[in-house]
């Protein structure tokens, strides 16, 4: 009976994680990381962050069914005027859940995957904010409101 029970154990911990901020191209960052996703080096975010919250399964399914109209979105930045997010599925995402004024929001926190060393941080970005100053359109914010389900704010990173 030990060795099933066991056997029965090491099955489930093999199983993939079940929740959606666990699987594909985007982490669900605890609140708790809000404000340090907001201090990005060489990129405008949202402000004044209010307080957080933590987005629902449902709000993320909803935001990831929206997501390709992300990419209408023009960048109004100095740095990069009219700059648009090309192509989804070569971003990593980080989604985390920020009150700005009284508005819940998502803030999202995209990355190039070509970026993530495999070896070294192959899953450090799902739970962990990434940063990163300057890189262009490797590197790009914006805001998903799950109320209206728009988005707004694309903001690229400077140039190094």
């Amino acid at each position: 009976m030990n060795r099933l029970a066991t056997a029965i154990v090491g099955a489930v911990l093999l199983l993939p994680p079940a929740h959606s901020e666990e699987v594909g191209n985007f982490a669900l960052l605890d609140a708790r990381h809000a404000a340090a996703v907001l201090k990005q080096c060489s990129r405008p975010t949202p402000e004044p962050l209010t307080g957080t919250w933590q987005p629902s399964d449902a709000d993320i399914k909803a935001l990831e069914a929206n997501l390709p109209r992300v990419q209408q979105l023009r960048s109004k930045q100095c740095c990069n005027p009219q700059a648009r997010v090309k192509d989804l599925k070569n971003y990593y995402r980080q989604y985390v859940g920020v009150v700005i004024g009284n508005r819940k929001l998502i803030y999202i926190n995209a990355f190039a995957v070509p970026l993530i060393d495999i070896t070294d941080r192959k899953d450090r970005w799902r739970r962990e904010p990434m940063l990163t100053c300057d890189g262009g359109s490797a590197f790009w914010g914006a805001v998903y409101d799950p109320r209206t389900k728009e988005f707004s704010e694309l903001a690229f990173n400077g140039e190094a």
